[in-house]
């Protein structure tokens, strides 16, 4: 089996990197808002001659397809698990992008993709993104990277937190705050209807949860909160959508449990018939589902993570916050008093969907979001 892998590497290094400019490292293909993300990052840079290489076991082929719709993709997950594999990977892969004088490596979310930067010559040009800390993970990429910041040409982030959250880090292991110059924010980007949708608010409101069944999403808090409104009485209705089984989870009657959703158009059908969207999360970036939720006038209200209250706050009235309160009651308590104001003041409800959509098409929008990429590995 080793003796197959030593020959799938060579085979990859002679014949598959052939004369690729950029060179895409992503973790994985598979259904998430980060890779949301990177597709259309990829679509950017349409061409069968850039390269992405894909260095961890994907959970499924969501997107898979679409990542070979505008590049070359190859799986390299399984030839490099053994650190033998590993290395020898290092050395074929950085001899290829070294080979081109105009090579630009770009990368997230990717141990690979910083263990070659010390294997790359000078004029190859490197990127990072990062879409926010994952302060209590040890290997971060943001901790993981650190050896790396000053061979780093430019980093992407989100927001203006994540720049402060870089500041601080930097400051932490001595390194010179000049390199804060190299970050660059770029927003991400959604479709947005050219006309705002015209809603037609629910009797009941009716309440998405979009997302992974992950640690840091706390969708546990989002039962909570359907279980505590359906205690109280309150008109509503809660829907999750994303990798949960209907058969483990106990969800109160107020509750529907629809599973993942593959195609745009069956999501985009839920958030045109949706009120408010939660994210409950302990951490995030900006999340692609509260983009998405604004541009059919669903309006967020969200933990106080990320980068999410420089869009969603009291000045643009566009959605909610809630504090990220160590004591998960406290936040639940919150979220059922805001959903109940809501519920009680349909005028306010209208009011917030409306700026929630001028709010997407002031901010983020494709064209913005093309342009700055396009600059950003150009200069």
């Amino acid at each position: 089996m080793k003796i197959i892998y030593y020959i799938k590497l060579f085979y990859l290094a002679i014949f598959e990197l052939k004369s690729e400019k950029i060179f895409f490292f992503f973790p994985f293909y598979h259904m998430g808002g980060a890779e949301t993300v990177h597709l259309d990052i990829l679509k950017v840079f349409e061409n069968k001659k850039n390269v992405c290489l894909i260095t961890n076991e994907s959970v499924n082929d969501h997107n898979k397809k679409k990542f070979e719709n505008f590049i070359k993709i190859i799986e390299i997950n399984k030839l490099i698990k053994k650190r033998k594999l590993k290395m020898l990977a290092l050395k074929l892969i950085s001899r290829k992008i070294n080979s081109n004088p105009k090579a630009i490596v770009f990368g997230c979310n990717s141990h690979f993709f910083y263990d070659i930067i010390p294997y790359l010559k000078s004029h190859v040009k490197i990127i990072d993104l990062i879409h926010a800390f994952s302060y209590e993970e040890p290997y971060a990429a943001e901790k993981y990277s650190i050896p790396h910041v000053n061979r780093i040409n430019k980093r992407v982030v989100l927001g203006k937190k994540t720049v402060s959250d870089f500041e601080k880090l930097y400051l932490e292991n001595n390194i010179s705050p000049t390199q804060i110059e190299k970050i660059n924010i770029i927003k991400n980007k959604v479709s947005i209807p050219i006309e705002q949708p015209k809603k037609q608010f629910n009797d009941s409101l009716k309440i998405l949860f979009v997302g992974r069944n992950s640690y840091e999403k706390r969708a546990s808090i989002f039962f909570e909160i359907a279980k505590e409104c359906q205690l109280n009485n309150l008109n509503t209705s809660f829907i999750v959508i994303g990798n949960f089984d209907k058969k483990t989870i106990e969800a109160p009657l107020n509750t529907k449990i629809i599973g993942e959703i593959n195609d745009t158009v069956t999501l985009n059908e839920y958030y045109q018939s949706s009120d408010l969207l939660l994210i409950t999360s302990s951490r995030e970036g900006f999340p692609m589902v509260v983009l998405e939720g604004m541009a059919f006038g669903v309006v967020p209200i969200c933990t106080n993570v990320g980068e999410i209250s420089e869009f969603i706050n009291t000045t643009n009235n566009n959605g909610i916050i809630i504090e990220n309160y160590t004591d998960t009651n406290l936040i639940i308590s919150e979220f059922i008093k805001q959903i109940k104001i809501i519920e009680e003041d349909r005028n306010l409800l209208s009011k917030m969907s409306n700026n929630a959509f001028v709010t997407l098409k002031e901010n983020f929008n494709l064209a913005e979001f093309n342009k700055n990429y396009i600059e950003l590995l150009n200069s």
